[in-house]
């Protein structure tokens, strides 16, 4: 079995993925890599048995434990492996030295729970980890019912209130979008990543892998919520609001509409983002902000391997 080191090629994650029958987009490999810019070392590497790629692990440093692009790994390793497995384990504790390895299985990743078992053996603690996500087969109605009734009430006062606007492949409107990053800013309160990001981001608007959706109230730009698709699924990116108009729900019709636009797409799923990200009074109520617009969510398991 031949260990083979270094960063993958832009479209091997997507065709590595598809060879094990997972979904992926590489388009968030460029944004990510746009948002840590020279920040991290990548220590991908890839295990050949013969002519067939029988692991495949994307990693690096970013965030101070070994991950990717400061979230968890996800190993690819073929079923019924095991000498995959441990070969996988132990250039990943070369690689991580003195710091923790995080590694997260959920979509079919381990089908055979091999990979599960080796890490319960190895020492690794496991966390669940719960994401929100809308079933996109649904229609609009039945989307909205699925929402929780403040959730419905803070979406029916925006659509009475506030007026959508939106930066999509139809119309790419870098004005609006520029107008959105300098309010992400201002929110913020101050400039959390590099312009390169951003342009990543406008590019996959242009191309229709991102959508925008502004909305404006009495004229004013108060928000918006951008979404990124990767596969079958579009992804919640980030939502940013004015903090001094809080006292309205102006996030919640923007994003059901987001929501709606994203099946028009022919997207399958919509996901909200992690449930159990409460770690501060803030990560908390964003959850359970998220939490109100589906009623279903797909569960996984998180593992870190202390060094």
């Amino acid at each position: 079995m031949k260990l083979v080191r270094g960063p993958f090629a832009p479209d091997a994650p997507d065709r590595v993925r598809r060879l094990f029958g997972l979904p992926f987009s590489a388009e968030g490999e460029a944004y990510y890599t746009a948002v840590f810019g020279e920040g991290r070392i990548d220590h991908s590497f890839r295990l050949i048995d013969g002519d067939r790629i029988v692991a495949a692990v994307a990693c690096d440093d970013a965030g101070g434990a070994i991950g990717r692009f400061g979230s968890p790994l996800e190993p690819l390793i073929a079923a019924g492996c095991p000498r995959a497995i441990a070969d996988v384990f132990g250039e990943l504790r070369r690689i991580a030295s003195d710091r923790p390895i995080r590694i997260a299985l959920r979509d079919g990743a381990d089908p055979d729970g091999q990979l599960a078992a080796a890490l319960l053996k190895a020492g690794a603690t496991p966390a669940v980890q719960v994401r929100a996500e809308a079933d996109l087969s649904q229609d609009d109605d039945v989307l909205m019912a699925a929402c929780r009734k403040g959730a419905r009430q803070g979406v029916r006062w925006g659509r009475e209130h506030l007026a959508l606007r939106f930066a999509d492949a139809a119309n790419p409107d870098a004005d609006a979008f520029d107008a959105f990053r300098l309010l992400h800013a201002e929110v913020a309160g101050r400039v959390t990543r590099p312009i390169e990001s951003w342009d990543v981001t406008l590019d996959l608007i242009r191309h229709g892998r991102a959508d925008l959706v502004l909305c404006d109230l009495d004229g004013a730009l108060m928000g918006g919520t951008l979404v990124m698709d990767a596969g079958d699924t579009a992804h919640y990116a980030t939502g940013v609001y004015r903090r001094d108009h809080f006292d309205k729900p102006l996030a919640h019709a923007p994003l059901v509409c987001a929501m709606s636009r994203a099946r028009i797409r022919g997207l399958r799923w919509f996901d909200l983002g992690d449930l159990t990200a409460t770690a501060t009074d803030k990560d908390a109520a964003i959850a359970g902000f998220k939490g109100g617009f589906s009623a279903t969510a797909r569960v996984g398991v998180v593992w870190t391997l202390a060094p």
